[in-house]
């Protein structure tokens, strides 16, 4: 029987005369004298069949020689299962060739698949219980190193797999993944066996560092893996330094710098794929092992526990951020008995000390808090400000500890049923005995809740810094003060501080305000405060605080954010009271009231004269700019568009000739010398023009290219919409007009397509299809009649819109001009809307009093010789 079962591999078959031979090895021990010589004769020609096919399986292949995964397979289990029962079934050389054979890479016609591993494994790890050197370190590198392979390789191969739908493909998907978990099982297999044996060998240790270095580090490694590699290093760590007398420079294998290499490590694991119940797990293990190694002082060494603490937890504050409470205050405690109980100790450690940029993408000042609130005596009872309203005693001092008869009253009066009226006498005893229990509380009975509290909610954390802060900083003598002054400018400065750019609220506006209102107030560079108030929504809070300082720095900063902000009036305010000439006084008010054409002049006689020397040198550069840019300004409303063209090209101003070409137009110097060179900042402006030059080409991939490019427009638009103030309307009144020029974009390209559509169907003499084409071009058109800006919008708002329409009426005109004869309402349809748009914009020019532009555009923009009588006798 023994015989067939190992030649023709009949698993099914084996397995049962497994199950009988362990039986049998059970029953009749080999080593025991009482066990018939039949039996005895039975084992050993058992293990002789055993030793030459695992000898053959373990000796290289020959030509025509039968050992194949299968065989293999077979003798494995075989082995597998007697050893339960015999440990000495296999010898330890036959193994270690076979290991080897399955460590080198595989060669042609050689079958080394993952589940002969795994019985090879699973022998070996049986065997060592009882005999260690079964093991040879580096066969099992070896082995290990090709695991490591294969799982890098197996998920892409799986997902290409996973890609395709036919059968064939689905078939060798659950065949990958079945090889996937088998891998993943070997290798989980061999990092068990790794043990104080293998990480004795120098070279050994090395290799299998680099391996689990590589598996920890990579994306997306099997969670199962992960939390294997995290028992086997705590296995390592705790027979290293856990046996009592053993110190750092005893331990046999690794040493502290390895132990805070690997933690740190395993400190950065990708957890993206981690399941919920993983990820716990995760967090339990490593957390409690991280503990452990701060703050065991039985187990642990005090080099060790400094070096973890300081390398690991202060570097990646992992304990600090711990969902479980109980163990984030076991963290917050080495913490807490680490530092001196002084409040400037807590703050400059705060401030200046620690690096939070492992806790950049939460609210990390509720930690900080926490360390300044840790130190508050906790058993004094809570008392009222001085300054709080107080209200005399309800009841006569001491009264209601004596009449037990009113305490009763109380307590009974929640049980009395709900329709029985309540007299004012228990009321009043009711509520004095609620504020009598309330008297009685303590400091810790409000804080320490407050602190967990704000550990849940962002915003009470935020409010308490704000509230605290300006507390401590007060009671900070004038050194101290001084001392942390530059650290606070340093921490405000970090760049690690954008990754909380758009949470409402993060921590710059919360250490922001807190300076606002601390007394005396750091000082701080105005540059600084106006980038923060920009980039982190701290608008209202930079401007007090550059509305508190009467210097010129701090007023350009100022003067910056109001411009921002769409509050030109408060601009204007400004500058007219810091401003040397009166040329910029009085410039700045015409421009206030909308008489552009004499402002302009006024700006550009004031430039005339700092150039010929009139205010001899006494007109700060700040306030010559600003002449420059009002001037600029005053040629945009008056749609003088060739002078800004020949300005732009004088200084090159890649901004200005975007915004000037376009208009003019003159989309060929546009696309030959503007855009290939033009690097400046990407607003929804910018995604606007380029989205206009795309579709200038009335093509299907500039219709495409315009689609994505509207897509990025609007990202960057509600992107500056989210960054402005909540309660600020003229603020965002630019990018609610951008916004409508974003989503004419959007029809101009449905325009385009339908004109191209109808192009192709141009060949149907059919009436139809031309109707067809119409009602939906006159959708579009006629929203167009009924979406326009107020009339009291400046002139560079209308112009924007309108301008580009008359570029998509021109299309229209064009694409239909050949209609005359057959379909005369589609073909008068572009000239129509056209002469509508110019006498709008005509009209609305004239209603703001520039009358030589509203000349202008009706001479120059419309530009064909018919027109409708009824819009000829608007004109």
């Amino acid at each position: 029987i023994l015989e067939p079962c190992f030649k023709y591999k009949m698993l099914d078959a084996g397995k049962s005369l497994c199950s009988l031979l362990k039986m049998v090895f059970v029953a009749f021990p080999a080593e025991a004298s009482s066990t018939p010589q039949d039996v005895k004769a039975l084992y050993q020609k058992v293990e002789e069949l055993i030793q030459k096919h695992l000898a053959s399986v373990a000796a290289p292949q020959t030509a025509g020689e039968d050992n194949s995964a299968s065989m293999i397979s077979f003798v494995l289990y075989i082995i597998q299962t007697l050893a339960e029962v015999q440990k000495n079934v296999i010898d330890a050389f036959n193994l270690v060739r076979i290991l080897q054979r399955l460590a080198p890479p595989q060669t042609a016609g050689e079958d080394n698949s993952s589940s002969m591993i795994s019985f090879v494994l699973y022998i070996i790890q049986t065997l060592s219980e009882v005999q260690k050197s079964v093991i040879d370190p580096f066969n099992l590198m070896r082995v290990l190193q090709r695991l490591a392979r294969d799982l890098a390789s197996a998920p892409g191969s799986y997902a290409r797999q996973g890609q395709r739908t036919d059968p064939d493909s689905a078939v060798s998907s659950s065949r990958q993944g079945a090889d996937v978990g088998m891998v993943i099982a070997n290798l989980k297999s061999v990092m068990k066996l790794i043990g104080e044996k293998v990480m004795a060998v120098p070279d050994v240790k090395k290799s299998i560092t680099q391996i689990l270095s590589s598996l920890l580090s990579e994306k997306g490694t099997d969670h199962t893996v992960l939390l294997c590699i995290l028992d086997v290093i705590k296995g390592w760590i705790d027979k290293n330094f856990g046996t009592p007398g053993m110190t750092a420079t005893s331990a046999s294998f690794l040493t502290p710098k390895e132990v805070v290499s690997f933690l740190q490590k395993l400190s950065q694991v990708d957890k993206q794929n981690f399941s919920t119940s993983s990820l716990e797990e995760w967090d339990r293990k490593y957390l409690e092992l991280l503990y452990g190694l701060c703050a065991d002082a039985n187990k642990y060494p005090l080099t060790l526990r400094q070096e973890v603490f300081q390398k690991v937890e202060r570097q990646f504050l992992l304990g600090l951020r711990a969902k479980d409470p109980e163990m984030r205050m076991k963290f917050f405690s080495l913490y807490h008995e680490s530092l001196q109980k002084t409040l400037f100790t807590r703050l400059q450690y705060i401030i200046q000390v620690q690096d939070w940029e492992a806790l950049s993408d939460v609210f990390w000042l509720k930690q900080g808090l926490d360390l300044l609130l840790a130190i508050l005596v906790e058993n004094k009872p809570i008392t009222l400000p001085p300054n709080s309203a107080k209200v005399a005693y309800l009841l006569a001092a001491g009264s209601l500890p004596e009449h037990s008869g009113a305490q009763s009253m109380v307590m009974d009066a929640s049980e009395v049923a709900e329709d029985t009226p309540l007299t004012i006498d228990s009321l009043v005893t009711k509520h004095a005995k609620f504020m009598s229990e309330m008297s009685r509380l303590q400091v810790g009975d409000l804080v320490i809740p407050l602190r967990e509290l704000a550990h849940t909610d962002a915003n009470v954390a935020y409010h308490l810094w704000v509230l605290v802060f300006p507390i401590v900083w007060v009671t900070l003598c004038k050194d101290e003060q001084v001392k942390l002054a530059k650290p606070i400018i340093t921490l405000l400065s970090k760049d690690y501080h954008k990754k909380q750019q758009g949470n409402r609220p993060n921590v710059v506006q919360a250490l922001l305000e807190g300076l606002q209102l601390s007394h005396p107030q750091p000082r701080m560079p105005s540059e600084l405060i106006k980038y923060i108030g920009k980039t982190y929504n701290a608008w209202h809070i930079a401007l007090n605080l550059l509305e508190s300082h009467n210097d010129t720095k701090c007023s350009e900063s100022l003067a910056e954010l109001y411009r921002l902000l769409n509050e030109e009036d408060m601009r204007y305010g400004l500058w007219k009271k810091r401003s040397i000439t009166a040329e910029t006084r009085v410039g700045l008010s015409l421009v206030q009231h909308g008489y552009w054409q004499r402002a302009q002049s006024l700006f550009y006689q004031a430039m005339v004269k700092a150039t010929q020397g009139t205010y001899n040198n006494t007109v700060p550069k700040a306030e010559m700019c600003l002449w420059e840019e009002q001037w600029l300004h005053c040629a945009s409303q008056l749609s003088q568009w060739d002078v800004l063209t020949d300005f732009g090209k004088l200084v090159d101003n890649y901004e200005i000739l975007l915004d000037s070409l376009w208009k003019q137009p003159d989309w060929a110097y546009l696309k030959e010398n503007v855009i290939p060179k033009a690097q400046v900042e990407e607003t929804p402006k910018l995604r606007i023009i380029q989205a206009y030059f795309s579709l200038h080409e009335k093509n299907a991939n500039g219709v495409g290219d315009a689609e994505n490019i509207v897509g990025k427009g609007v990202d960057l638009a509600l992107e500056q919409w989210w960054q402005l103030p909540e309660m600020s309307i003229h603020a965002r009144i630019p990018l609610l007009q951008q916004f409508q020029q974003l989503v004419e974009v959007q029809e101009s390209a449905r325009v385009i397509l339908d004109i191209a559509n109808g192009s192709k169907l141009s060949g149907n003499p059919s009436v139809g299809v031309h109707g067809g084409l119409y009602a939906d071009l006159k959708d579009i058109l006629e929203t167009w009649r009924l979406r326009t800006p107020n009339d009291w919008d400046n002139l560079s708002v209308w112009y924007d819109l309108l301008q580009w329409r008359n570029e998509m009426y021109n299309s229209v005109i064009d694409a239909f001009k050949d209609l005359a004869n057959t379909n005369s309402q589609l073909h008068h349809l572009g000239y129509r809307d056209k002469a509508w748009n110019v006498n709008k914009l005509a009209h609305i020019v004239r209603k703001q009093g520039l009358h030589d532009v509203c000349v202008t555009i009706l001479e120059k923009m419309y530009g064909h010789s018919t027109m409708e009588v009824q819009e000829a006798f608007v004109k």
